[in-house]
């Protein structure tokens, strides 16, 4: 595997307020993986170049922030799967624009929108809010809601799969992937003896519109790849809880349910191998010297 990458970011201020920016972004990557899956032979290469020019406009420095901006991305993969070529250019040019109220530390609204015109999917639009509320000064709530596309890399990223002796079907006209997603957040922060106890709750669901199944059940002797047709949704739900038992130690516990459901060959059912219970518990301490 070989990869190079390279990134440039440069910005100015217009106003002696700085209450006027503009930053321009570039990343250009190069990725080059040739891999032996026993008989199996994969090659993929991947050069990218990703740019974006923001504006960022804060009248008086006061409760409203406009940012607006132009971005280009280019993809070119390059991959062989033994005799079997699977090229593809991806070019995104877009425009995005995005405004900010915030009412002191209380009361944080974001809405913002953005166009992308993909010359293999088309016109691509992804809407997006979010919103922070200070109920009081124990309890927060937060929700946010908002669309995402995604082009997908079905060999790259299911490498695993060539491991084996199945043979691989991908359809040429794979479609991008799309769906909604919706959450919400109350946090709470309350004395614990001499410390403060965070306590969070969140409820995030995803409902895909179009998403790329991986179905090896139709037949033992193969891997199938092909666009949803039916339901897909992900539903999450999560408690977490943090404190400092004293300085320095810090302690986080967390519980997470997860509903992910799928429709494959067309039957509705939950996603292969996706653990319905995750916990977790994670200490970490920090020396008094900060050295360790």
């Amino acid at each position: 595997t070989t990869r190079y990458e390279g990134f440039t970011k440069t910005g100015f201020i217009f106003n002696k307020d700085k209450s006027l920016s503009v930053g321009w972004i570039q990343n250009i990557t190069y990725h080059n993986q040739n891999s032996f899956f026993g008989r199996k032979k994969y090659d993929g290469t991947q050069k990218a170049y990703y740019s974006n020019v923001l504006l960022q406009w804060n009248p008086g420095l006061g409760k409203n922030t406009i940012d607006a901006g132009l971005s280009y991305k280019y993809d070119q993969y390059n991959e062989l799967l033994d005799n079997v070529n699977l090229d593809r250019t991806e070019s995104v040019p877009g425009a995005f624009m995005q405004y900010t109220y915030t009412d002191s530390d209380r009361f944080t609204g974001i809405m913002g929108i953005r166009a992308d015109f993909h010359n293999m999917f088309g016109t691509l639009i992804t809407p997006r809010i979010h919103i922070r509320y200070a109920i009081n000064p124990v309890f927060t709530f937060r929700a946010s809601a908002g669309k995402g596309y995604r082009s997908g890399n079905v060999l790259a990223e299911n490498s695993f799969l060539l491991a084996s002796s199945r043979k691989i079907i991908i359809p040429a006209n794979l479609g991008i992937e799309e769906a909604w997603n919706t959450g919400l957040s109350l946090t709470a922060q309350f004395p614990a003896g001499s410390r403060i106890m965070k306590i969070t709750g969140e409820a995030f669901r995803t409902s895909f519109i179009n998403q790329t199944i991986i179905d090896m059940d139709a037949d033992v002797n193969e891997v199938r790849f092909y666009d949803l047709s039916g339901k897909s949704f992900s539903n999450v739900f999560q408690i977490e809880a943090s404190t400092q038992l004293f300085d320095g130690f810090d302690l986080i516990a967390a519980l997470r349910w997860n509903d992910v459901e799928m429709t494959i060959n067309n039957v509705l059912r939950e996603k292969p191998l996706s653990g319905r219970y995750k916990g977790l518990i994670s200490a970490s301490w920090l020396t008094r010297l900060r050295k360790w």
